[in-house]
């Protein structure tokens, strides 16, 4: 070694040839004292001070021309920091920086430089401060080595490990490689959330660390598949951490290739968790089905493809009056008038046509015949089952005959009660109607399409109608129903609630809807007559409180201006009189704007809020400026609910001024309670006046009732009679109870979803 460094010492052009051989380049960076190797880099291209510091920056060739570069002919290291990529260069200042600062510090730095195409070129700088005995000073030597090929083939190989990872975790079959050791090396998606660990959690763990009940068979298998044995469809239970696990059938195979001496082992897991369930299930069902079979209360009946009866339940041969065992191996058709027979010899050749699959019909009120001979009425539902790889036929039969007759005459009062029938196809287009259908628009010619029963709809009725259909056969709406106008013959429109559902097949698709048609024509004209009345009364309402308040304020003014040119002359009695005419008037006023909010109860929308309770009643009770001497007692637990504010509040206001009024001198509270009693909360305002006498339970409700005194009552009579129908209108109850320490208790209740 001694003798090659003093060699290169003789030679350095040959030290530079070699280092720029195996290299991108190389280049020196001179400081004249080790203290001085803090400075600021861009401080290497600037002249030597008074202090001796480094006078200049050397790179070889190769440097500048491994980028197609020329080299600069001044100003290099300027040139050469302009070469690194933006993102990098602060990051190389840095590092370069702190070996300046720590003379024994290395650097071992990647970066990019600009090719003279303008692409990047990924580089590894190597460099160390170094003190060659010849320049007797001290020298940053950085050595550069192109890895961009490098850096390119670890890109692709991390995206080849992200495609194959992708590509396992999209197949529904767990995963798993391994090494020699039973050691997870990858495990996919379906294998994680089978064990219920993420992956990160599996991935690098041993077989006993992440399934340790499991782990001794799992890694018996493991070894017998390193040896060269066979693992195949060895049935598995991969256990979940909340206690569930899956059927799994296990493959395992050896992977082997000639990059890599280590052998893998490849897990492929088939989860047959629903196909063991589905065999368990179908072994119960056959025992499930002679058991019911046997024991219907329905009759049933199993027939092959040639009419011939395999099976009958007692039910079954006691309803055509058959002994025990003497319809097995008879044709079907016995069972049939002889009349039916041929008809329903073909819909039993029809039904059984179709081998593969499961198909269901139904044949309602279907003639039959006793072996008596006598004849009944029966409903036969048909199913295509499989027995011992054979297609037949399970009937379900009942004896509807007493049904039928009641249907008979169900028709007949139908027809009375002007209820017309209809039935559409909505794949089709293809429409009947009943008869008391038709006579509801006089047409004697039947409808036999949409576009039929369109042109007798009303033009603004159409897009209201059709859309409600629509949304129904799409499964938006559960029942089809529309209030529309049909024409008449004799060109009028006639007013018709309509309602109807669609029949589905197995899949779910439409198949023909049936319904109904109601002539509301007489209803319809009584609802806008009764919104018309309606209108009225509200403009009478506000036309008559307009109008009777204009006298009050009137008679008020009068009295103010009495009092004022009486002054102090006026006698006591005159007085007194002023002040009973003033309330007279302000309780008439008051007694007006109660009947207008009671009339308006029910025909205004109210808005549904959150009702934060304990705040809401402090706050009511505030409001009616109670007595100095009465405090509130409220429960900490109020609810806070989404409610009609405004009605509610109402209650609450009217029940608390009752109470005050009615509370007496003597007495200093007011209770209010609440208790959630189902669907609606149960409130309660206490107070320990004179209660409310039995027989006065039901009065104090009604309109101007009071068991006050006319002549003492403050009150307009109509406070409890919007208390009750506020609350009925809410859909609630109100009522008054005399507890036995007396006082009254006025309870109501509330819905707990209020519905608008």
């Amino acid at each position: 070694m001694q003798s090659l460094r003093e060699y290169l010492n003789a030679a350095p052009d040959l030290l530079y040839q070699a280092l720029d051989l195996a290299t991108a380049g190389f280049y020196v960076c001179p400081i004249s004292d080790p203290s001085g190797a803090g400075q600021d880099l861009d401080a290497c291209r600037e002249d030597a001070d008074a202090s001796g510091r480094l006078t200049d920056v050397f790179f070889s060739k190769r440097t500048f021309a491994s980028l197609g570069h020329p080299i600069p002919a001044d100003d290099l290291w300027q040139s050469w920091v302009g070469l690194i990529h933006p993102d990098d260069l602060q990051r190389v200042v840095d590092e370069i920086k702190h070996a300046m600062n720590q003379t024994s510090a290395t650097v071992l730095i990647e970066y990019r430089l600009l090719r003279d195409d303008g692409s990047y070129r990924f580089t590894r700088e190597s460099g160390k401060m170094v003190r060659p005995d010849q320049l007797g000073r001290t020298c940053y030597l950085g050595v550069l080595s192109d890895i961009d090929r490098q850096v390119e083939f670890e890109r692709q190989l991390i995206r080849q490990n992200h495609d194959t990872q992708t590509i396992l975790d999209t197949i529904p079959t767990c995963i798993w490689v391994k090494d020699e050791q039973s050691r997870i090396e990858r495990v996919n998606r379906a294998a994680a959330e089978g064990t219920g660990l993420p992956p990160e959690q599996i991935v690098g763990k041993l077989t006993r660390d992440v399934y340790p009940s499991e782990a001794k068979r799992f890694e018996e298998t493991d070894a017998t598949i390193m040896q060269g044995d066979m693992v195949r469809a060895v049935p598995e239970k991969l256990v979940h951490r909340d206690g569930s696990f899956r059927n799994m059938l296990i493959d395992k195979y050896k992977l082997q290739c000639d990059a890599d001496s280590q052998a893998r082992i490849l897990v492929v897991g088939s989860d047959v968790t629903e196909l063991v369930s589905t065999q368990r299930a179908m072994a119960k069902s056959e025992a499930l089905f002679r058991t019911m079979f046997d024991s219907s209360p329905i009759g049933m009946l199993l027939v092959d493809n040639d009419g011939t009866i395999r099976l009958a339940n007692d039910r079954c041969q006691t309803m055509f009056g058959y002994q025990d065992g003497e319809l097995i191996n008879h044709a079907i058709e016995q069972l049939v008038p002889l009349s039916a027979r041929g008809a329903h010899r073909r819909h039993r050749d029809s039904f059984s046509s179709v081998p593969q699959g499961r198909r269901r019909g139904d044949i309602r009120h279907l003639p039959a015949v006793r072996k008596d001979g006598s004849k009944f009425v029966v409903d036969v539902w048909l199913t295509n089952v499989s027995v011992d790889n054979q297609v037949m036929t399970l009937a379900s039969v009942s004896d509807v005959t007493e049904q039928a007759n009641t249907e008979t005459r169900l028709k007949l009062a139908v027809e009375v009660g002007n209820v017309g029938f209809w039935e559409t196809d909505p794949n089709t287009g293809r429409v009947e109607l009943s008869p008391q259908a038709m006579r509801q628009m006089g047409i004697t010619e039947p409808i036999t399409d949409v576009q039929g029963f369109l042109d007798r709809l009303h033009p603004d009725d159409r897009e209201a109608t059709l859309k409600a259909f629509d949304d129904h056969v799409r499964g938006d709406l559960p029942i089809y129903e529309a209030v529309f106008r049909l024409l008449h013959v004799d060109g009028d429109y006639r007013w018709v609630i309509s309602r109807g559902i669609c029949i589905r097949d197995d899949d779910g698709v439409a198949q023909p809807a049936v319904g109904f048609h109601i002539d509301i024509t007489e209803q319809q004209e009584m609802k806008l007559e009764l919104e018309r009345s309606n209108q009225d009364l509200d403009r009478f309402a506000y036309i008559a409180s307009h109008d009777l308040k204009a006298p009050l304020r009137g008679i008020r003014n009068i009295v103010g201006w009495l009092q004022e040119d009486l002054d102090d002359r006026a006698d006591p009695d005159i007085d007194d009189h002023m002040r009973l005419l003033t309330t007279q008037a302000d309780r008439m006023n008051r007694l007006l704007d109660d009947l207008l909010q009671y009339a308006r109860i029910g025909r205004e929308s109210v808005a549904v809020q959150d009702v934060d309770l304990a705040k809401t009643v402090n706050e009511l009770f505030e409001f009616i400026s109670p007595p100095q001497h009465i405090r509130l007692e409220i429960p900490d637990d109020l609810p806070t609910f989404q409610t009609a504010r405004a009605p509610l509040e109402q209650v609450i206001r009217n029940l608390f001024t009752n109470a005050v009024q009615h509370a007496g001198s003597q007495n200093d509270r007011i209770a209010f309670d609440c208790q959630r009693d189902g669907e609606f909360y149960c409130f309660r305002v206490r107070d320990w006046g004179k209660g409310v006498p039995a027989e006065y339970h039901e009065k104090v409700f009604q309109l101007f009732q009071s068991i006050t005194p006319r002549d003492r009552q403050s009150g307009t009579g109509l406070g409890l009679a919007l208390v009750r129908r506020l609350v009925e209108q809410a859909g609630g109850r109100a009522w008054v109870e005399s507890p036995q320490d007396g006082g009254a208790a006025f309870g109501f209740t509330w819905p707990v979803k209020y519905r608008v």
